[in-house]
């Protein structure tokens, strides 16, 4: 018998020798090295059949085990392993009968409350910063509400500039309000360009200029809109400590502002600022300001003081005419340097900038910014009362020496029409002038000079 056993060769015998011939057949001749039907492509290579590939069982599926049965071939066997059903937001998907099923919710919570918490079905969770939210918050933040629809337009945008100089950092910020007029520059504002309506900045970082929101035109000699800015900037951004700034034309007894957008021209008065400021505080849960300033002419008046004793123990203001420059808002530096400065430092460091700078300027005839410590202004008035009434004691007789010290006495808001002047005059000085004139004030001259 000379078969040899394989389909690999063409098996005979020799008639004369009698020895089995075993030839191999073409190579690539077709053959079943194996037996199985998971390899195809077997064939004859030098008289031996070799096994071909073994045949891909795949079915795309996770939830099924790929295998193949040498008899019957392919075979997908359901089973129950982990999954992935392509929504990111679920958490410990598995297979069951034949198909991934989704797992629990995931849980998207950082512990963070100043981020926005979700789910992307794409990306799983994802946490948003929430806009003016700190973890600890800043320090400071000081709050400018930026009258500027008229023609001090400029020298507001100049004033931004300044405070964009100034070394703001996580633990201090400028928070802004500014009305623009249509008519005096068309200058932009840091990267945003001219706008005649009113919008809303926070300075965080050195020299940039974030833009919050376009509040469309507002009438700034109405309450409403300061009112509603304390309150934003209270809630939006918080802080340990807050200052708030009043920067426009300053109309000392008459007043507060001046929007030449409005017709008639508008401009808020002691009471209606009063009430702007107070309920602004209340939407804002605030208690006191760490202080409140005029950066603006003729505010450092005694019926000013007034109405801000109840919201602030410190009030910045001058009580004459200001210069066009205004502030020197980089003294903010101080305060952003050393966060914790109490007002006795750093009002002092911003009056000696404002001095310096209206020097620089040569705007340096009268220069009357002030810090003003509210908690002893009971004091004053009782003063001045007491002033008032022994002035008018005996006018009949002393109203001539009464006349010339007031004709003496340092005056604020003068101007040479008697008609639009303020008639403002420096009560201290004023003592002074008449005890020179009558011996029996000396006592008064003494306790409020």
């Amino acid at each position: 018998d000379c078969d040899d056993g394989t389909s690999c060769t063409t098996d005979g015998c020799d008639t004369k020798t009698g020895k089995c011939l075993n030839v191999a057949v073409k190579d690539g001749t077709a053959c079943d090295a194996d037996g199985s039907v998971c390899t195809g492509g077997d064939a004859c290579a030098a008289g031996i059949c070799k096994t071909g590939e073994a045949k891909k069982c795949n079915d795309g599926n996770k939830c099924t085990n790929d295998q193949c049965d040498s008899k019957t071939g392919c075979a997908f066997p359901i089973n129950a392993a982990a999954c992935e059903d392509g929504n990111a937001c679920t958490t410990g998907d598995a297979c069951s009968g034949g198909t991934c099923k989704a797992g629990k919710p995931l849980v998207c919570d950082d512990g963070n409350k100043c981020t926005s918490d979700s789910c992307s079905t794409k990306k799983g969770c994802e946490f948003s910063p929430i806009s003016g939210c700190y973890v600890t918050p800043p320090t400071w933040t000081v709050l400018v509400y930026m009258a500027a629809d008229n023609n001090l337009e400029p020298s507001a945008i100049d004033d931004i500039k300044e405070m964009l100089k100034v070394q703001t950092s996580s633990k201090f910020r400028f928070v802004i309000q500014i009305d623009r007029s249509k008519g005096y520059t068309s200058k932009p504002i840091g990267t945003v360009s001219d706008f005649t309506s009113t919008k809303r900045f926070v300075i965080e970082a050195t020299g940039k200029l974030k833009q919050i929101k376009d509040v469309g035109e507002t009438n700034t000699g109405s309450p409403k809109p300061l009112q509603d800015f304390i309150t934003w900037g209270l809630k939006t951004y918080p802080a340990e400590r807050v200052g708030l700034v009043l920067w426009n034309h300053g109309n000392a007894w008459q007043g507060f502002g001046g929007d030449e957008g409005e017709s008639p021209h508008d401009l808020l008065t002691l009471p209606e600022l009063s009430q702007a400021m107070t309920d602004g505080m209340k939407g804002g849960q605030l208690k006191s300001f760490d202080f409140i300033g005029f950066d603006a002419c003729l505010m450092g008046a005694l019926p000013v003081a007034k109405i801000i004793k109840p919201l602030s123990r410190w009030f910045i203001a001058s009580a004459d005419l200001e210069p066009g420059h205004g502030w020197d808002w980089t003294a903010f530096d101080s305060l952003a340097a050393i966060p914790t400065s109490p007002m006795t430092v750093f009002g002092p460091a911003l009056l000696k900038a404002f001095k310096q700078q209206a020097k620089d300027e040569n705007s340096f005839s009268s220069i009357t910014l002030a810090l003003y410590d509210l908690d002893h202004l009971d004091e004053v008035e009782t003063l001045v009362n007491k002033l008032t009434y022994e002035l008018g004691k005996d006018l009949s007789k002393t109203a001539v020496q009464f006349g010339r010290a007031r004709g003496k006495a340092l005056d604020y808001g003068r101007d040479q029409v008697l008609t639009k002047s303020y008639h403002m005059a420096d009560i201290g000085h004023f003592a002074q002038e008449v005890a020179n004139e009558v011996a029996t004030f000396s006592s008064l001259k003494d306790q409020l000079s």
